[in-house]
């Protein structure tokens, strides 16, 4: 004889938005992993948990937003794509796209970069131009 279990709806709801598992669910109503899978009750589960995604990213975003350093950056790394590589890519709108225009500097390389295109005018063009063109060694 089988039983037949009933969830109450809304405490399923309530467990779920908090991030329980099917696994503390099983424990707290008692009852077998397989009736979450029915879909009356899945389709719960899947809400509540849609809706603590969003609740997180919210969260996250305004924390970000108040100036966590923290928080900004993992964004930046999630949603901008954003690296800790210390490289920039030249004449590439995309990064995948620019793979091999990628320069890695160093400090002193950095600083002096820097220094040059603080340095350029209208009058001096070929100075940035030189920054985007490969420099062969045998020269």
């Amino acid at each position: 004889m089988s039983k037949k279990s009933v969830i109450d709806k809304l405490a399923l709801y309530e467990c779920a938005v908090i991030g329980c598992t099917v696994t503390d669910m099983v424990h707290i109503f008692r009852c077998s992993s397989a009736i979450f899978a029915q879909p009356q009750y899945k389709k719960i589960i899947d809400k509540a948990r849609a809706n603590l995604r969003q609740q997180l990213r919210q969260a996250q975003i305004k924390t970000a937003l108040e100036g966590n350093p923290t928080m900004l950056i993992w964004l930046g790394k999630q949603m901008l794509e954003q690296d800790d590589n210390r490289g920039f890519f030249v004449g590439q709108a995309k990064k995948e796209d620019a793979a091999e225009t990628k320069v890695i500097l160093d400090s002193y390389q950095t600083k002096t970069l820097v220094k040059l295109i603080n340095n350029v005018t209208d009058d001096q063009p070929d100075i940035v131009d030189a920054t985007t063109t490969p420099i062969d060694d045998n020269d």
